[in-house]
């Protein structure tokens, strides 16, 4: 009777087989990409299965380590990577130079169907070329711009004499025409304008100037109301000086009043000092002129005299801008 046994595969075995089938798959799939990578995978697969992992260990004497397949792997990865991406460079350099090519070649092509198309133009071109010309040069005189611009570029590329006198009168033209416009517009927007907008009307006068340079009566609209507008300008600053003068003036003026009943401090602390009861002073009513270099104040109060008795008075005096007595003159 015969008796046969087989070793039942490990844990580990079982593992590494199915890692193994795994970078047989990856490996040939890279095939696609790279053979070189492809066979280095597949190399590598064969090395760490099993069967041939322990043959190599056996032959080189060496204990069966985890460690070792780990680094293995490792290096099949990283190299199989390292390949792999050397050889899509490779292709996309390959792609790349294949699309200029193919760029390069349709470009070369185009020209040569253009200068074919240019010499059957030009051919065209001497055999009806009065016929053209006059159609041209008449369009031109007749100012139809759309037509013109149709029947030269028609012709383009064309290297005739009077071919390019004639497109250089049209170009003149509709740079003439186009300046016209403009200077209708700016026309438009100079009757538009206000008095006294010397400004504005000086910038619009130097763009019609632009249009048309050496225009006398442009010139002399344009150096008359730019001298107008640095009058008006000096005039404005100088208006807005005097008007902030003006506000410190009137600043000074009223910071000499109470703002409670408008009688004037000074001329207040003046009265009282003439009073024989100064604590019976009663305000009535305070008034001001400006004089110019400084003010003219009149108060009219109430106050007791020696006898008791509540007596009006008035006092008029003279003080400066700062609040300073100049004067009493009147009381």
């Amino acid at each position: 009777m015969t008796t046969q046994s087989s070793k039942k595969l490990s844990h580990s075995d079982i593992f590494w087989w199915v890692g193994t089938a795994a970078l047989v798959v990856i490996g040939a799939g890279s095939f696609r990409v790279s053979w070189a990578a492809g066979l280095f995978m597949i190399a590598i697969a064969a090395m760490i299965s099993p069967f041939v992992f322990q043959k190599i260990l056996a032959k080189l004497g060496i204990a069966d380590r985890i460690q070792i397949r780990v680094f293995i792997t490792w290096i099949a990865i990283v190299g199989t990577t390292i390949i792999y991406m050397g050889q899509l460079t490779h292709l996309k350099h390959q792609e790349e130079a294949r699309l200029a090519a193919e760029q390069k070649q349709r470009a070369e092509q185009a020209a040569i169907a253009e200068a074919e198309a240019l010499k059957v133009k030009a051919a065209n071109f001497q055999a009806n070329r009065t016929a053209i010309m006059a159609d041209i040069n008449k369009s031109i005189e007749a100012k139809e711009v759309g037509r013109a611009d149709s029947l030269l570029r028609q012709q383009s590329g064309i290297t005739d004499p009077e071919l390019m006198a004639a497109t250089a009168k049209y170009k003149e033209m509709v740079q003439k025409w186009q300046d016209d416009a403009k200077a209708k517009s700016l026309k438009a927007e100079l009757a538009k304008l206000q008095p006294k907008e010397y400004s504005r009307a000086a910038d619009i006068y130097g763009k019609l100037l632009d249009l048309y340079p050496g225009n006398k009566a442009y010139q002399v609209a344009k150096d008359k109301n730019s001298k107008l507008a640095d009058a008006e300008e000096a005039a404005a600053a100088k208006r807005r000086i005097e008007e902030t003068k003006q506000a410190e003036r009137t600043k000074k003026i009223e910071a000499q009043f109470s703002g409670w009943d408008g009688s004037h401090r000074g001329l207040e602390r003046v009265a009282k000092s003439m009073m024989k009861n100064p604590d019976s002073f009663e305000h009535v009513e305070t008034r001001y002129s400006d004089k110019g270099k400084y003010i003219r104040v009149g108060m009219t109060y109430r106050g007791t005299n020696s006898f008791g008795a509540v007596v009006p008075g008035t006092i008029v005096a003279d003080f400066d801008l700062e609040g300073n007595l100049i004067k009493i003159v009147s009381q």
